[in-house]
């Protein structure tokens, strides 16, 4: 989260605009986001799912009340920004220079998340406290494992 964080700060200062956040799907899944409220998760989740319904579509805009939508599709990534409704949709279109950088950052999470390998596999329909609790150890381990390597 701090890097997309930092991201949407360096984007706001570089470009003299506001924006009030950038979310990276890969899929339906969220790769990276920054400190967004949820209800604009939601309405961005909502774009990612009609984006990836309509093959071939590279890039989308939605303007509501509270929040302008930015879409832009990179590969298997879709990054968006959020901005104030009141920012010039123009505007919008400078952001693109730092897609690639998005998606290199999103790319590294997925990798490390790839290198992460299940520690139970659980059979039937539902965990029980004991697996989630086995689960949660694993990650910790593996974390600090992460961590110690500097990665």
């Amino acid at each position: 989260m701090s890097e997309s964080n930092s991201i949407v700060k360096m984007i706001n200062e570089e470009l003299g605009i506001n924006l009030l956040g950038v979310l990276v799907f890969n899929g339906n899944e969220i790769v990276l986001a920054n400190d967004v409220p949820v209800e604009l998760m939601r309405l961005a989740a909502s774009l990612i799912n009609f984006i990836n319904r309509v093959n071939g579509l590279e890039y989308a805009k939605v303007k509501l009340n509270n929040v302008l939508m930015y879409a832009v599709r990179s590969g298997d990534l879709i990054i968006v920004f959020l901005a104030n409704p009141t920012l010039i949709e123009g505007a919008l279109s400078l952001v693109n220079r730092y897609v690639d950088k998005l998606v290199r950052m999103s790319w590294e999470v997925l990798n490390k998340a790839k290198a992460i390998e299940p520690a139970v596999t659980v059979e039937g329909d539902e965990l029980t406290e004991d697996d989630i609790l086995i689960l949660l150890d694993y990650f910790k381990g593996k974390l600090r494992e992460l961590e110690a390597k500097g990665e």
